[in-house]
């Protein structure tokens, strides 16, 4: 019966991780649609930031899935008296939780797998938007046209195959001028713009240039994580381990009869992650500590919470 189980959790996981994939999917799409119906931005540049966008959002989808799926399979242990059978054979809450634990390892090994790319794209944001450079300059040579850098304020220009970087400052307010280069390079830190063979020119009379040129603040929004991308995809795999097995054990422990309501229990494991991602970014495995503590607990207190009846989500009126 045990191992009956197991499948079907893995099979809840399975759908759960299907559909959180699918939106994903889904809203990079519609994030890249006005690149990909730009004239002057190819499809191949597009695509280079479209796969960054499907990565993050597989590695949100797969710590998502494991205890959403552990909730609503959970929920129908309950349904069905699998659970009480269970118990009255001297299985308790902890031994039944535990039959998540190889799903839960086989899909926290695969969301580490796919966390450590782009973790080390949070590390170094810089080599995607050096990947944007060069596939969008390469496209300007290779099609004689202005192509447009997806999420940077430049383009690239190509004329007798000499290619020229070209953008506006300020970005987002009327220019000031205009700034060309012949090489753009960001650090892998993303904080800082090497540019070389510089023409600024700011006025129909006013022409500086310089050989090599550093831009910073370039894109204020984008932060380097401190973390190791090692340590974010163990921390990425682990606590979604950790997530399984605290909403495994809640749900037995304080069985709920609504799907709804396990689901709340279920996203209060992610809660802990989206929470706590801040400390596991600064503190390393101190951090990380913190997360697993909000990620294993979260899922406890909130149905623990569920015998309060005064909650409006445990009421009898309650969702």
């Amino acid at each position: 019966m045990l191992i009956h189980l197991v499948f079907k959790i893995g099979r809840s996981v399975l759908w759960v991780s299907l559909i959180a994939l699918l939106l994903g999917a889904a809203g990079a799409l519609v994030r890249v649609l006005p690149w990909i119906v730009a004239d002057d931005v190819p499809w191949s540049v597009s695509f280079t930031f479209f796969r960054t966008l499907v990565l993050a959002s597989t590695e949100v989808a797969l710590f998502i899935a494991l205890p959403l799926g552990c909730a609503l399979e959970v929920v129908r242990w309950t349904h069905d008296g699998v659970a009480l059978t269970l118990r009255s054979l001297g299985v308790g809450p902890y031994q039944q939780a535990m039959q998540a634990m190889p799903v839960a390892l086989i899909v926290g090994l695969f969301t580490a797998t796919v966390s450590y790319p782009s973790a080390l794209i949070a590390s170094y944001p810089g080599v995607v938007s050096n990947s944007l450079l060069d596939t969008a300059a390469s496209q300007a040579c290779r099609h004689e046209r202005a192509v447009r850098v997806p999420a940077l304020p430049v383009a690239w220009l190509c004329s007798q195959h000499q290619k020229r970087l070209v953008g506006w400052y300020p970005a987002h307010h009327p220019p000031m001028g205009v700034l060309t280069a012949s090489h753009a390079r960001f650090t892998p830190a993303m904080d800082r713009l090497e540019l070389e063979d510089v023409v600024w020119v700011s006025a129909p009379s006013s022409t500086l240039r310089a050989r090599n040129v550093v831009i910073t603040g370039v894109v204020p929004g984008v932060v380097a994580a401190r973390i190791p991308p090692a340590l974010r995809a163990f921390a990425f795999g682990s606590l979604a381990c950790l997530a399984a097995l605290g909403t495994s054990f809640a749900l037995l422990r304080w069985p709920l009869a609504s799907r709804p309501r396990a689901l709340v229990v279920g996203t209060s494991a992610t809660l802990g992650m989206l929470l706590g991602n801040q400390a596991l970014t600064q503190w390393s495995w101190l951090g990380w500590l913190v997360v697993a503590l909000l990620t294993l607990c979260g899922p406890i207190a909130f149905a623990w919470a569920t015998r309060l009846t005064w909650l409006p989500i445990t009421s009898p009126g309650g969702t």
